[in-house]
């Protein structure tokens, strides 16, 4: 997957089942206090098409429900990604295999979304 800028970001539609999923994670133990945002662990080459689609994501015409991994590691078997939940808030969801491991609240102090 190459993580090029691109002047235009293609977020994902997700299925209901998987914004359900999302929404579900969010609301539970899995929801990361934003004191441990430092957990997420992002190569650094990935920094400039995160600031990319943060930038794009916090777009108040980006809908709700808008989803795009931004980052991996291994290979793509942990893969973090932008979501925009139903109400609005920006999440970063970090999965293992297509499992979500932890919700971090995506805050512009994160030093890899620096825009």
């Amino acid at each position: 997957m190459s993580y090029e800028i691109e002047t235009n970001i293609a977020f994902n539609n997700l299925s209901d089942e998987k914004i359900m999923i999302s929404e579900k994670a969010i609301n539970s133990d899995k929801l990361q206090p934003i004191e441990n945002n430092y957990m997420i662990d992002v190569s650094c080459r990935y920094y400039k098409f995160a600031r990319k689609c943060y930038g794009q994501m916090i777009k108040e015409t980006t809908p709700n429900t808008s989803y795009i991994i931004f980052a991996e590691n291994a290979n793509g078997m942990e893969a973090y990604g932008l979501y925009k939940s139903r109400d609005g808030k920006i999440y970063i969801i970090e999965s293992h295999l297509e499992e979500i491991t932890n919700i971090f609240i995506a805050d512009k102090n994160i030093h890899f979304l620096k825009i």
